[in-house]
């Protein structure tokens, strides 16, 4: 299926017995071709050919200085952007590079200026000769356990690589150098060691996966140490790219359409990897739960009911969850269908995309320019974490924490009741309940909670519920200030029945949630709550006490479901309707802020989870089949146009060649005609010139009289001046009769 380009150092191939990788691609199944010194030229050329899939450096392979020449020219360069990025075809593969261990880059700081800009920019830095080689450690990013390169096809243990590196006897060593300059935008680390300073020291590095290609960076001399495990999920990674999608087959039975469709995935070069449910599913079980795979295929034979029950609960629950998509082939007697089987996922789509651009923003200070809109999206973040799996810590917040001390006063926000509820759920979360800091922002608001009015102690109540530091006495308070408010529904605000709403999910008072919701199911219009921020908050709380009815009151949820499912609905249509254009220089999809498009994905993902039709997949394979249909639809229009185009040439053909028939006859005629008119032109000259002759000797003969002989009148006639009389009695005769036609016909044609 892929063909590699594998680069090495012919003259350490000959000294090292480890230093000829060959042997281990043949192992992989990787079809390559080798390049060195002697035929490094040709390479720039058979990528612009489009050969390779990926293109391997093998440990010191830029050793040789004809290989480091010829891979930092122009040319290559060239021909290596276009390879890793090809301009002409946005749906092709995705192309692969893997850099291994180079050590003369390092000790001459020669950057690897031959891959795309900005990741040019990355620089190779030697050891210092003081150091051991052999000391160190090996140590993983929180991203990296979850990467293919760690955990597919094979399941590392940091440790092994470690003891690898050490006891391979002819090549004893950790790592040589590492990596500098590298940018968190541009690259992810996937392992590094931290040096003698404290620093830390990127030993394998990766491109962002948003990116339209893969390139690892590694320091480790892994084919020459045979870390083959390591070795072979990262050449799967670069080569192949991730294995996205499982595909279960019953070994036994075979289905001609399905082992075609199979062999058009291997031809078009799409990863998938395929297991036989008669065998051993410990690595597709291992694989789902590390979600490695996210598409499911079964084949027509794999029968559900004769599955292990363990694989399909995890199957189940992985649909459930939205983290895997079915698709089943049915095989009948005269049809074959498929179906889809999985939950929605689109909004997941826009929300990785804006955690990028809110870790930016965090960077240089609060969100949207405030602080109460930095705590309600740190807040939406943290309650979504699951749907992303992102990890948020002190760490991540530490800008927020250090500026937000600076507004501290006696444990308060600038002594603002909100902020400084939002100030303690930040300290309670991400620092400890426990922490001075943490301590004197609750002291602070229970100091002042007499003072507030009903809608701020019913918030100041909640967050401390909600930080877990309530007392029995202050969830009583809560629950009572909520019974007050029943009697008042009718004259609060939407935002107000929000805020009470939530309350009462937290403390689990069915009776005063399911009244709320009575009543702003009474006042929602058109699926509008105020405003966007609002109704994304009123939907995520609506969904959150339409999971709370149906466990606790299903008599309430029963009776008000169907309403409440159409006001969710009407309300997450509004919100989708909502979205602005990106394009337009919008750094936000929703009122251009960061926390109204937090809580509004937040109640997409929430809604989605309701839903067991994948709505917008659906309508993307809709869009999908109408362009192709269009396509087909021109095509077939072009192909009627170019028939019609061919039936009029042909019958411009025929005509011609019928013309052309015609001509030649009319030619033929037209020649015969001419000679008859030639031959008529010569008997009329001969009998003018006869009638001439006749004229002349009658006229001779009445002239001489009728006794002359022949002679005498031949020779009067043709010989004497009496011709000239003749001639030019005819030629006035003629002109004359030339001069009345004209003046004849002139007349006729002005009357």
């Amino acid at each position: 299926m892929y063909t590699v380009a594998l680069i090495q150092n012919q003259s350490e191939m000959w000294h090292y017995g480890y230093g000829d990788a060959r042997p281990l691609f043949k192992d992989f199944g990787y079809h390559f071709v080798l390049y060195t010194a002697q035929n490094i030229e040709n390479l720039a050329e058979e990528l612009r050919r489009d050969k390779f899939d990926a293109i391997i450096f093998a440990t010191n392979a830029l050793n040789d200085k004809t290989i480091r020449e010829n891979v930092m020219s122009d040319d290559f360069m060239k021909s290596f952007d276009d390879f890793m990025k090809p301009l002409d075809d946005v749906m092709k593969n995705r192309k692969g590079c893997l850099i291994l261990h180079q050590i003369r880059m390092s000790e001459e700081n020669i950057l690897p200026n031959f891959l795309p800009k900005p990741l040019s920019d990355i620089q190779l830095i030697r050891r210092d000769k003081k150091e051991n080689e052999s000391d160190g450690n090996f140590y993983l990013t929180f991203t990296a356990p979850h990467h293919v390169c760690f955990c597919y096809p094979h399941t590392l243990k940091i440790e092994e690589v470690k003891e690898q590196s050490l006891s391979f006897r002819s090549l004893r060593g950790l790592y040589w150098h590492y990596f500098g300059n590298v940018r968190g935008e541009d690259w992810d680390i996937l392992m590094y060691d931290v040096g003698p300073s404290g620093s830390e020291r990127p030993l394998i590095v990766t491109s962002k996966e948003s990116e339209h290609f893969r390139i690892v960076l590694c320091s480790l001399p892994l084919d020459w140490q045979k870390q083959n495990s390591l070795l072979q999920n990262i050449l799967t990674y670069v080569v192949e790219g991730k294995h996205y999608t499982a595909i279960l087959k019953d070994s036994q039975k075979t289905n001609i359409g399905f082992e075609y469709f199979i062999d058009c995935l291997k031809s078009q070069k799409y990863p998938f990897s395929i297991y036989n449910i008669d065998q051993n599913l410990d690595d597709f079980e291992r694989n789902i739960r590390m979600e490695i795979h996210g598409i499911i295929i079964f084949d027509p034979f794999v029968n559900v009911e004769k599955m292990d029950k363990r694989i399909v609960s995890l199957i189940t629950d992985h649909i459930n969850n939205g983290k895997v998509k079915l698709i089943g082939i049915t095989h009948e007697e005269k049809l074959t269908r498929f179906f889809i089987a999985g939950r929605e996922k689109f909004a997941l789509r826009l929300l990785h995309d804006l955690e990028l651009k809110i870790q930016n923003e965090l960077e240089s200070g609060y969100i949207d320019g405030s602080f109460l809109s930095t705590i309600e999206s740190i807040q939406t973040l943290n309650e979504i974490s699951s749907y992303t799996k992102s990890k948020y810590d002190a760490q991540v917040f530490r800008q927020i924490l250090e500026k937000s001390d600076t507004h501290d006063r006696d444990g308060s926000y600038d002594r603002a009741v909100t902020a400084t509820c939002g100030l303690l759920w930040l300290r309670s979360t991400y620092i400890s309940p426990t922490d001075d800091r943490t301590q004197r922002s609750l002291q602070w608001i229970r100091t002042n909670l007499d003072y507030l009015e009903d809608r701020d102690k019913v918030s100041a109540y909640h967050t401390l519920v909600d930080c877990g530091v309530a007392t029995n006495n202050e969830r009583a308070s809560l629950k009572n200030l909520l019974i007050a408010q029943q009697s008042k529904l009718e004259h609060l605000s939407e935002i107000d029945l929000v805020v009470y709403l939530r309350a009462a999910i937290k403390i689990n008072a069915t009776d005063i949630a399911a009244s709320i919701v009575k009543r702003l199911m009474e006042i929602q219009k058109e699926g509008c709550f105020v405003d966007l921020a609002t109704t994304a908050t009123a939907v995520t709380t609506l969904l959150d006490a339409f999971k709370l009815l149906k466990e606790k009151n299903y008599a309430t949820y029963a009776s008000m479901k169907g309403d409440l499912e159409r006001m969710i609905f009407k309300s997450i249509l509004y919100i989708q309707n909502a979205t602005d254009d990106l394009s337009n220089g919008i750094m936000y999809p929703w009122d251009n802020k960061a926390s109204t498009s937090l809580k509004c994905i937040q109640a997409w993902l929430k809604f989605e989870a309701l839903i067991d039709l994948p709505v917008h997949e659906l309508i993307d394979a809709l869009k999908s089949y109408s362009i192709t249909e269009r396509m087909m639809s021109a095509t077939k229009t072009s192909l009627r146009i170019l028939d019609d185009l061919k039936k009029k040439i042909n019958d411009l053909r025929s005509k011609n060649e019928t013309l052309c028939q015609e001509k030649s006859k009319l030619s033929t005629e037209s020649k015969k005609h001419g000679r008859i008119s030639k031959q008529n032109k010569y008997l009329w000259l001969a009998l003018l010139s006869s009638l001439y002759v006749m004229l002349s000797v009658a006229v001779a003969s009445l002239y001489l009289g009728v006794n002359t002989s022949i002679v005498d009148i031949i020779l009067c006639a043709f010989i004497t001046g009496y011709q000239i009389a003749i001639l030019t009695l005819i030629g006035t005769s003629y002109v004359a009769f030339r001069l009345w036609e004209q003046k004849y016909k002139g007349g006729l044609k002005n009357e």
